[in-house]
């Protein structure tokens, strides 16, 4: 089946205004692809944000935990961190920046290079702080009955008995063609036609 596809179409290739396209592709979006010059220095016009339906993706939806000493490793130079906060997403909610707290300073850094550090999937994610292990600070009531006190603190700082939940979507950068999506449409019964049409817009499929 893959020959008789790749000689059935060898001939062919994309084009806008007459010109070869760069057809970059991703494993799954999360749900949306990306802008190009929201990934990368230009705005090409075939490389703009479509609907993805990567949605049977097993990458679609991923979680990463990582320890406040698995982060103090990550970032040697900022000490203990404190708290991390996201400074600016891009319409499909990737991530673009991010500022970093630290015991020996702050830092801002590009979401592509968390995702670098943290080896995430992608940069389409939220961060949350969970409560790894109970701890229960014990008093008695006049009762001489144990009252039991949960105390959760917030950020910062990031105890030892927290760790940072890293909630995502997709893989890849996210810009041109979904293959998870491409195989969606496919199975659905849409030719490999549409399926180039709706991931890279306004293109023309030629032969070169």
């Amino acid at each position: 089946k893959i020959k008789k596809a790749v000689k059935s179409t060898n001939s062919l290739a994309l084009f806008y205004e007459n010109k070869l396209i760069n057809s970059v592709f991703h494993s799954s979006s999360g749900g949306r692809t990306e802008n190009s010059g929201q990934v990368w220095k230009y705005q090409l016009p075939y490389l703009k944000s479509v609907i993805d339906y990567d949605q049977n993706s097993k990458k679609y939806r991923w979680t990463n935990k990582f320890t406040s000493a698995q982060l103090e490793n990550i970032f040697p130079n900022l000490g203990d961190i404190n708290s991390v906060q996201i400074i600016n997403k891009s319409n499909t909610d990737r991530v673009l920046k991010i500022r970093i707290y630290g015991t020996n300073g702050n830092e801002i850094i590009s979401g592509e290079k968390l995702r670098e550090k943290l080896k995430l999937l992608s940069t389409k994610f939220e961060f949350d702080l969970k409560f790894n292990k109970i701890k229960l600070d014990k008093k008695l009531n006049s009762d001489n009955k144990i009252v039991e006190d949960f105390k959760l603190q917030p950020l910062p700082p990031i105890p030892e008995d927290y760790f940072l939940l890293v909630k995502g979507y997709g893989a890849g950068h996210g810009v041109g063609m979904s293959q998870w999506g491409a195989k969606s449409m496919a199975e659905k019964g849409s030719s490999f036609r549409k399926i180039l049409r709706h991931y890279y817009t306004g293109v023309q499929i030629k032969t070169y």
